[in-house]
């Protein structure tokens, strides 16, 4: 499912197995060694799997008392199942451009305001998991997984380029330069000290529920 129908399924702006896998994490895998690079037993990635698409009450559960790698490894594959990326396609060649703007401080504002485009779920998940590797990175002299190894985790995930379709004209599809953008995307976010806090929950107007 796209993540803005689970978001509103669930009634917030993170979905729960976001939340839930950040939250493990961020219980017992910070100071794992290569966490989000390495790879989990293929049964308890199917079994988390099985348990989110069916009962997220079990999958907390078996979030519990999982090898970490398996936890870290099921939110990678979340966002790298999405149907629709969670940074929007049609956002990528702006993206490239402000790359390459020389002037960090310009730049910086420029791929704020990018990500204020993004819909109100995919900016807030989004900002949710930058907060989260940036406290990952932050024991990096334990886990060694500096900002850039992250940013090189889950870049390709997060943003896809946009796929060419018949009988249109498009520049020619370098995948290496694809990549590059993907991963300097992310990794220029994650250097930010400037990153709004992300919204978890939806915010109701409780002056109107007064009324």
């Amino acid at each position: 499912m796209p993540i803005g129908a689970v978001a509103q399924q669930e009634g917030v702006l993170v979905p729960h197995v976001v939340r839930c896998c950040v939250e493990e994490v961020e219980r017992r895998g910070m100071e794992e060694v290569g966490i989000y690079r390495l790879s989990a037993a293929t049964s308890d990635m199917n079994n988390l799997k099985t348990a989110f698409n069916t009962n997220l009450r079990e999958a907390v559960s078996r979030l519990r008392c999982v090898d970490v790698n398996a936890v870290s490894g099921i939110l990678k594959l979340y966002f790298r199942e999405l149907p629709e990326p969670l940074i929007p396609t049609e956002l990528f060649q702006s993206f490239t451009k402000a790359l390459d703007i020389p002037d960090l401080s310009s730049r910086s504002v420029s791929m704020l305001s990018l990500l204020q485009s993004c819909p109100l779920v995919n900016q807030n998940t989004f900002l949710f998991l930058l907060h989260h590797l940036k406290r990952v990175s932050d024991r990096q002299d334990v886990n060694k997984m500096p900002l850039m190894n992250l940013a090189t985790v889950f870049g390709p995930s997060l943003l896809r380029p946009p796929v060419a379709v018949l009988g249109q004209s498009s520049p020619p599809v370098d995948i290496s330069q694809e990549v590059v953008v993907q991963v300097q995307v992310v990794y220029s976010y994650l250097q930010c000290d400037s990153l709004p806090p992300a919204q978890t929950c939806i915010l109701h107007d409780t002056a109107t529920e007064e009324d």
